[in-house]
């Protein structure tokens, strides 16, 4: 059974290395295939098995779900039939965080009901296992799953008078996060407080700094280096533009934000300020623009951070529709306003 838990352990210890700003959180449900393998004392093989999941986000760290399962196993003579199905009840940690991909461990526990060569039974199992969540689009929209479980089986009908049965199943599905305004508006607002503190903290550690114009050895300026693009406040200053009602980063948003990682990392004292702004369109409601606002500026803030930018360098604020660059009189003018601004300093 040992080979089988090299993939997604693998699985889980890189992802580890790059968590980043968002994943599942909210209210979700996750349907999957799975590969069971059967205990050995089973004398059995493995043939399929269906699950279907569904999440409540408790905390940063912690989520509940309640699963449906479906397996059968085929007795090596083909002989009879194992058909089984649960309901269990699993607690997930997530020992990293909540990222774009966020590895974790389960445990949990439920009720099997078993059918075997026309004999019916039910008794308790337990789970616990591994695997990762990898969110590659907006709240609302699929996410991607994978783990590996070892569910114990208490059969108390065996022939062979076993305590239990223990099997391993490896699943690959999807998870779809249901949309709530209201939700992501409280886990936005916590995670904004959770950074102020980071930054609170920072700053106490080391003397403040008036923000200014970084100059480097030899008389250049970051601001010259970037191209002369810079902000009034003459520090340099990026601007990434998004599609309507999207935080989606597009392939020329990932370049330019390459560009800002590549200056974060060459001059270790360089901070970023995060700023992220809508036109009037997406949701047509200050609130909902708001939330939109701060949904693009933690996407670059995760972007940045899975680069290798220490969170505690960046700042993130989100204003909505309330600082446009440009009326929002036409198509052209509404696009320059759907933007995050990063402005460095030190």
């Amino acid at each position: 059974m040992k080979k089988y838990l090299i993939a997604p352990l693998g699985l889980l210890i890189g992802s580890a290395i790059h968590p980043t700003a968002f994943a599942v959180e909210g209210d979700y449900f996750s349907p999957s295939i799975a590969i069971p393998f059967s205990d050995a004392e089973r004398e059995s093989d493995r043939d399929y098995a269906a699950h279907m999941m569904f999440g409540h986000s408790l905390s940063g760290e912690w989520n509940i779900e309640l699963g449906l399962q479906g397996n059968k196993f085929i007795r090596d003579d083909s002989s009879a039939e194992y058909t089984q199905h649960s309901l269990n009840v699993d607690m997930l940690y997530f020992p990293f965080g909540k990222g774009v991909t966020s590895p974790y461990v389960m445990f949990g526990a439920g009720y099997l009901r078993t059918n075997f060569d026309g004999d019916a039974y039910a008794n308790g199992m337990t789970n616990y296992g591994v695997g990762v969540f990898h969110d590659a689009g907006e709240p609302g929209q699929w996410m991607w799953r994978a783990g590996l479980t070892l569910r114990q089986d208490y059969d108390s009908h065996s022939a062979k008078g076993l305590a239990y049965f223990q099997d391993a199943v490896i699943t690959l599905g999807g998870v779809y996060v249901f949309h709530n305004d209201v939700r992501w508006n409280r886990i936005l607002a916590d995670r904004a407080e959770r950074l102020r503190r980071a930054q609170a903290s920072a700053a106490a550690a080391k003397p403040a700094v008036i923000p200014r114009e970084p100059v480097l050895e030899g008389g250049n300026s970051v601001c010259a280096l970037a191209g002369g693009i810079c902000g009034a406040s003459g520090n340099p200053s990026f601007t990434i533009q998004f599609d309507v009602d999207s935080s989606m980063l597009s392939e020329e948003a990932l370049s330019e934000l390459d560009r800002v990682v590549g200056y974060m990392k060459a001059f270790p004292d360089l901070k970023a300020q995060i700023i992220g702004h809508t036109d009037i369109t997406g949701g047509e409601t200050a609130d909902y623009n708001k939330w939109l606002s701060d949904r693009r500026a933690f996407r670059v803030h995760g972007y940045l951070h899975e680069k290798g930018v220490y969170p505690g360098r960046l700042k993130v604020q989100g204003y909505g529709q309330s600082q446009p660059v440009t009326a929002n009189v036409s198509e052209d003018h509404r696009a320059k306003n759907r933007r995050v601004e990063i402005r460095l300093y030190r």
